[in-house]
């Protein structure tokens, strides 16, 4: 098993993995339609 670690939300569909070597990874969820940063509600999406 692949251990992973959240180390970032960016905003409701965007964050940042961080693999066991230290290497990390931004991931885009696919098909959610989250607020972005500075429009409504993004914080709470968050």
């Amino acid at each position: 098993m692949v251990k992973r670690k959240v180390v970032s939300i960016a905003d409701g569909d965007t964050l940042t993995v961080l693999e066991a070597d230290q290497v990390q990874h931004k991931v885009r969820l696919h098909g959610i339609d989250a607020p972005e940063r500075g429009q409504d509600y993004w914080t709470k999406s968050k």
